[in-house]
Formats: structure tokens, C-alpha cells, sequence
């Protein structure tokens, strides 16, 4: 007797990887050959002072008209974007060729504030203002770069803060400046002198009221691990005045381009039957009552039922806003789920998650990979990309916007979650990626989710 495994006729999702400019791997896939694009492209903030966040591509049209190329007419393109600059990247879109469609929001609601403690900076810099940026117009006048920096300090990418004005400036530790003094040939003004004595003493006494809990701040400030912070009031009536006011709101959403390429047929049915694109899955990704995803009321919303005539015994041509707009309601609703809205819920992902398929690559400390001082970051990982999406999130929106059977393509794989969901939801993929070191990452996440893919769809049959 024997066994033998089926994947119930369903090819197996193929994965390929496009090392390289994506401006330049991309020429290398036909005209009209993929059926949507799902990425997480840089957000052009220059976060964590990667050079990869600050490169201009997202703003550019370049990526986005080969996007435009390779899909096919109908094709959906799902791109994030930051919220300071999802303007510039929707505009770049538009500019290539897409008809905008809509906006879709990843609600997350995990973001810790990253602001500056106002009545506290009054106090330490003794009514100075503007000096983190004074400090880094500065230190670019030293000749020493960014890497340069980090090699001397023993960081990944603090040195960005101290040498960028657009990576939220910064003056450097005590330590750090130890460290770097030798290396400064040339003269080093007074007030720069001025302001790291400030920086590196406590300014105007505080007088300490309390202890903050283990963690974080309320200011957003990420505490070394078992240790405590001092809560302080104003030492000055400068500071006391602006007390409780900082520079940031707390970020709990990440926003997303919904796009299409326009259709080449006279409608988008006939769209549909010739490219299998230009429709949204709807039924397939509705919310089901309970999934977290939805935020919103979490009874089962009375819909208007598509076969009841609204217009009747109504004397408005419009019917939306008369007086009989309660008899277009009853109870009807799909026992599959809610339909799909324009914002979903989920939280960021856990390690295990960021880690899964991962366990052949070798560990680094965490404060190294995300540019923290020591022990206030998760102490071994494997996945060192910063900005990793929840799995559940991508499988969602590959799904929204695939046909069955289709193919996706990111031209911004990252650590590539986009190519786990699509796998997983059992879609071809093909990816870009740039850094090298983010390849065996890739790897090894697209293969777990493969044999994933598999055991999910498999069954065992005896003969």
C-alpha cells in the first residue's frame, strides 16, 4: 500500500527573485505579464538613516511606469507610503499612467510617539533653540561621513543623527563624543562647545518627582531594559510654561495607494474575461464578524438588499435621502462576512513571525540591527529589516487584488513578507530586492512558507 501527496490539482506557487536596481531587473519581464503589484516601497524619511529610505525612488516615476508596463491592462498596484509622504508617492503613481482609486489604511495603533520634550529641552539648553540642527549643519562641515561615524562609535546608524539634518538630528551621547573628538581636524566653534556641554550636563536643575515605569516614557522615549527614568518638573518658568507639549503624535496608521492601470476593453467586464483583471476579490476577503480587522460597530451591520426596490412610493428620483429611506434597509447581510473596507486592523507582526524559516542564519544583537544602545532591543534576532509587515495584512491585500492563479510582483521585497503572503495564498511571485543582505532572509522566509503552502494543501490518499 502506498501514500501519495495531492495539492488538489493547484500548481505549486513559484518564487522569483530579481537580485539588483529594480530599474534594471524589471526590463527584464514582458509587457502586460503580471497581475498586480503589492509593495511596501522606502517611504523616503530616511529612517534609521538607511541610505535605502533615502534614494528618491518612490518619488520618481521610474519603478512605477515599469510597474505600469508590466501589468496587465486592469492590474491593480497596492503601494505604502508614509504618512508625511504618501503625497509625493500617489502623485508619482498618478504621473506613470494609474487611475487612483482609493486610499486604504493598516491600523496598528502600536507606534510609540517619537518627540522631543519641549519644557525639558527649555530646560537643558538653557533657552537655546534649534541646537541638534546647529549641532549636525555642523558636524557635515568635518568632512566625516555617515559610515565613517558609525565605524567610529560602534553603531549601525546612529551616526545618521548626528551627521543628517533630515533624519531627525541629534547630539551626540557623552560617550560618543569621546569617541569622536580625535577624529574632528578642525576647529570646533564655541557655540558647538556650548552646546554639548549643555547636552552633556543637566542645564537648569530639575527637580525629580517620581519614576516612570520600565519601558517607555511618555514622551516616547525607549527606557534601557530594567531600568527607570526620573519624572521631572520645570526648573524655569520657560519650561514650566510649555510643560506637557512635545513634537509628535502618536502613529497608529500606515497609509496605502489602492491603483489601477487602466482597462483596454470597452468595459470592465470584458476586461475581466480577456486579462482575468480590473475587479476586486470581494467575497474573498471580506471580514468575518469577530476578525479584529474590523474596528468599526461589531454587530452584524443591517445592509441594503440589492433586490429591494428603493424607488418605490418614493416621489425623489434620487431615493438615497427620502423619507422612505428606512423601508431600503432590512435585515440582510452575508453570512461570509462584511465587506471589505478601506482600513484594516492588525498589529505589528511578533519575531517569531519576522524569524519563521530563519533559524539557518546566524543571530546579531538586536540594538546593533535597529542602531539602539545596548540592551534596549530584542537581544539575538535573525531578520534584521526594520520594517517588516504582518503576514496577515499582505495575504489579505495579494488576495484583494489577484486573480486566481495570477501573479505578483514587488519591486521592493525588503525581507520579503509580500512573497510569504503570496505564496501562502498560493500566487506566483516575482520580487526585487537591492541589499544583498537581505537575500538569504528572503530565502529562507519564501521557503518556509512554501512547505507552509503545501501542508495547507495537501491531503494524503492510499492506493
Amino acid at each position: 500500500m502506498k501514500t501519495r501527496q495531492h495539492f488538489y490539482d493547484l500548481p505549486i506557487p513559484q518564487f522569483r527573485l530579481l537580485k539588483g536596481d529594480c530599474l534594471e531587473t524589471l526590463k527584464g519581464l514582458d509587457d502586460n505579464s503580471i497581475d498586480s503589484v503589492v509593495c511596501d516601497p522606502p517611504y523616503e524619511l530616511n529612517f534609521m538613516g538607511k541610505a535605502w529610505d533615502n534614494s528618491g525612488i518612490a518619488f520618481s516615476t521610474q519603478v512605477w511606469s515599469e510597474c505600469y508596463r508590466v501589468l496587465k491592462p486592469g492590474g491593480h498596484l497596492i503601494a505604502f507610503g508614509g504618512t508625511r509622504t504618501i503625497h509625493r508617492i500617489t502623485c508619482a503613481i498618478e504621473d506613470s499612467g494609474f487611475d487612483i482609486r482609493d486610499q486604504i489604511c493598516w491600523m496598528q495603533f502600536q507606534g510609540f510617539p517619537k518627540s522631543l520634550d519641549i519644557s525639558k529641552q527649555i530646560d537643558k539648553t538653557n533657552g537655546q533653540s534649534d541646537v541638534a540642527l546647529t549641532f549636525t549643519r555642523w558636524m557635515r562641515t568635518t568632512g566625516l561621513t555617515t559610515k565613517e561615524i558609525n565605524q567610529i562609535i560602534g553603531t549601525k546608524s546612529v551616526g545618521g543623527h548626528y551627521r543628517e539634518i533630515t533624519a531627525q538630528p541629534a547630539i551626540p551621547t557623552k560617550e560618543h563624543w569621546e569617541k569622536l573628538k580625535p577624529h574632528i581636524n578642525i576647529d570646533i566653534p564655541q557655540e558647538v562647545i556650548d552646546i554639548l556641554h549643555a547636552h552633556h550636563t543637566e542645564g537648569a536643575k530639575r527637580e525629580a518627582i517620581g519614576l516612570y515605569k520600565k519601558g517607555w516614557n511618555k514622551f516616547g522615549h525607549q527606557l534601557p531594559i530594567g531600568e527607570a527614568k526620573k519624572i521631572t518638573k520645570p526648573a524655569t518658568p520657560e519650561a514650566q510654561k510649555w510643560e506637557g507639549w512635545g513634537t509628535a503624535l502618536k502613529p497608529s496608521y500606515e497609509p496605502a495607494i489602492l491603483a489601477r492601470k487602466p482597462i483596454s476593453e470597452p468595459n470592465i467586464a470584458q476586461n475581466v474575461l480577456k486579462w482575468g483583471t480590473g475587479g476586486l476579490n470581494v467575497d474573498g476577503c471580506r471580514f468575518a464578524y469577530g476578525d479584529d480587522c474590523w474596528v468599526g460597530p461589531q454587530e452584524k451591520i443591517k445592509e441594503r438588499d440589492p433586490c429591494e426596490n428603493s424607488h418605490a412610493g418614493n416621489k425623489n428620483k434620487g431615493g438615497a435621502f427620502s423619507k422612505n429611506t428606512s423601508k431600503m434597509i432590512i435585515n440582510y447581510h452575508s453570512e461570509i462576512g462584511r465587506w471589505p473596507a478601506n482600513i484594516y486592523q492588525c498589529p505589528k507582526p511578533p519575531r517569531s513571525q519576522k524569524e519563521a524559516g530563519l533559524d539557518h542564519l546566524e543571530s546579531i544583537a538586536g540594538h546593533e540591527a535597529v542602531g539602539r544602545e545596548p540592551d534596549t532591543a530584542a537581544s539575538e534576532i535573525k531578520n534584521i529589516h526594520p520594517t517588516v509587515k504582518p503576514i496577515k495584512l499582505m495575504r489579505w491585500l495579494v488576495r484583494l487584488v489577484t486573480p486566481p492563479g495570477g501573479t505578483v510582483l514587488d519591486p521592493f521585497l525588503g525581507s520579503g513578507t509580500t512573497a510569504a503572503a503570496s505564496i501562502l495564498e498560493g500566487f506566483d511571485v516575482v520580487g526585487c530586492e537591492l541589499t544583498d543582505k537581505y537575500w538569504p532572509i528572503i530565502e529562507g522566509r519564501t521557503t518556509h512558507a512554501l512547505e507552509q503552502w503545501k501542508q495547507e494543501n495537501s491531503q494524503v490518499s492510499l492506493f
